[in-house]
């Protein structure tokens, strides 16, 4: 049971072979909250290309009127690739909330959410 778990999570790129982080995309408007969601996975995409999964909804969608999307991203184990990664999402984040399609929302990255 170990060793089919293990290979699943190695072909299906999970934990503890690969990294994830989720970046949380809250707003009280759902309608703004799908741009904005967009906005973000569309120039994460030009860094990360398929690593990208999302936006989505996830299970419980919205927590005290506000409603949320989420943008999960996989990395290989290895440091370098993960620290890159974080100063490029840090970058995005910032260039994001710089525009003013950011307006009222609420951008939460989460390294290792599980």
């Amino acid at each position: 049971l170990y060793v089919t778990e293990m290979e699943e999570r190695k072909s299906f790129k999970y934990p503890p072979y690969y990294r994830i982080i989720n970046i949380d995309v809250k707003h009280k408007n759902p309608e703004i909250l799908y741009n904005q969601a967009e906005y973000l996975a569309g120039e994460l995409r030009k860094h990360f290309g398929d690593r990208v999964i999302g936006p989505e909804a996830p299970l419980i969608n919205r927590i005290r009127n506000y409603y949320i999307k989420s943008i999960m991203l996989k990395f290989e184990r290895d440091s370098t690739s993960v620290v890159k990664a974080k100063v490029i999402i840090r970058d995005v984040i910032t260039q994001f909330q710089t525009t003013k399609l950011s307006k009222g929302g609420v951008v939460q990255p989460d390294v290792d959410p599980y």
